[in-house]
């Protein structure tokens, strides 16, 4: 695809109705956004309401900077 993958981190995030979309929701609040509508990433997986889906699990990304600089602070953290 077109997509820029340098520019951010991906992915995959369980979405199964089991769960009622907990671990998306866990997700989006701690910054990630889901993968859809005119995004190019993963076009193959397009579902008919515009997420990249496969089996029960939902394609999410995040600018590259936001996810190092969580990635350093959750380093700091555990040290």
């Amino acid at each position: 695809t077109d997509a820029d993958w340098t520019r951010y981190h991906y992915k995959w995030e369980n979405c199964s109705p089991s769960w009622h979309g907990l671990f998306v929701n866990r997700s989006r609040v701690r910054g990630w956004e889901v993968v859809s509508g005119p995004m190019k990433e993963a076009e193959e997986l397009r579902q008919a309401d515009g997420t990249r889906r496969l089996a029960d699990a939902l394609l999410m990304r995040m600018p590259r900077p936001r996810w190092e600089a969580l990635e350093a602070k959750g380093k700091a953290a555990a040290s």
